[in-house]
């Protein structure tokens, strides 16, 4: 006798569905999740209790630091430009003085003054950029640091030169991101033009820093160093060194044309290599220098640097 299939109503069906996948620990798991998702937070509401993607399984909270990395211009010159990267016109306040690259012309102007911020703002030392170089950069981030969204990470490169690493991911523990070049013979302190000024600034490390000064005298002495005043570091770092070398720098420099700029690029490298000897870990880096030309822009591309060439701005 042939048999006929009987259908059951929907009901049935779908509860022996449930029955079936309630056997697998993953239904359970996710059923779990999804209650997870939406609780009664008063009558008639729900809230998300928390982040989550849309299967409701748990977002991975642990998320890249945030960082801002200072360019420092003086001139039109290609444009580093992105939500980490900050092109800052240093000198701003006395930019109309002639300098050593003669007089910025008025298209010259409006286009540092288009494109990027100044450091002459708020608290600043702008007026001393003939002396201090790219440090009125560091002194208006370390002044004026909420205006910056307060990263957890602060740098600095110049239109000409920064460093080739990717900072959009930084997932490691290191403290400091430096610039670090080897000299063909013990240069450190015999390159400075203010040598005896830098000098005597270490020599006074004696009785304030003996550990400085046993540092800076080995440092001077190198064929190597960290140079450029070119960093990335973690904000608590940058603050201590703010306070470490902007009062010795005001106590004691000889305000000539570039001369502090040049004293203050040696006492960087004295104060990270002091930092590497107290334990904080330290990634020596290599420099692209910055032409725009197709060879020079490429590498910047391959490294993950945004830029604008030049003569594609009006």
């Amino acid at each position: 006798m042939k048999k006929h299939f009987k259908f059951q109503p929907l009901k049935s069906w779908w509860g022996g569905l449930k029955h079936l996948f309630e056997k697998f620990t993953f239904f359970n798991k996710f059923k779990d999740r999804i209650k997870r998702i939406f609780e009664p937070s008063g009558r008639g509401t729900c809230s998300l209790q928390q982040p989550t993607d849309f299967l409701g399984f748990p977002k991975d909270s642990q998320q890249s630091p945030t960082i801002k990395i200072l360019v420092a211009y003086h001139k039109p010159a290609p444009l580093i430009q992105n939500d980490i990267y900050t092109p800052i016109h240093v000198g701003r306040m006395i930019c109309q003085l002639p300098s050593k690259d003669g007089e910025l012309s008025q298209n010259d102007l409006k286009w540092l003054t288009s494109n990027m911020i100044g450091d002459n703002t708020g608290d600043h030392i702008s007026h001393l950029n003939r002396y201090f170089c790219e440090l009125t950069a560091h002194y208006w981030a370390w002044k004026n640091y909420n205006t910056l969204g307060n990263p957890e990470y602060i740098g600095f490169s110049h239109y000409r030169r920064v460093l080739p690493y990717d900072f959009s991911n930084l997932n490691d523990d290191t403290d400091i991101y430096t610039l670090c070049i080897k000299w063909n013979g013990s240069t450190n302190g015999k390159s400075c033009e203010q040598h005896d000024i830098l000098e005597h600034i270490v020599y006074n490390f004696q009785t304030t820093q003996p550990d400085m000064y046993r540092i800076g005298q080995a440092y001077l002495a190198s064929d190597r160093g960290y140079y450029c005043n070119m960093f990335v570091m973690k904000k608590e770092l940058f603050f201590d060194f703010c306070k470490w070398i902007f009062p010795i720098l005001m106590q004691n420099g000889n305000f000539e044309p570039r001369g502090v700029g040049y004293i203050a690029e040696r006492l960087t490298g004295i104060w990270i290599t002091y930092q590497k000897q107290q334990g904080k870990i330290i990634k020596e880096l290599w420099k692209i220098d910055i032409k725009n030309t197709n060879e020079s822009l490429k590498e910047l591309s391959e490294h993950h640097i945004p830029f604008i060439p030049l003569d594609s701005m009006s």
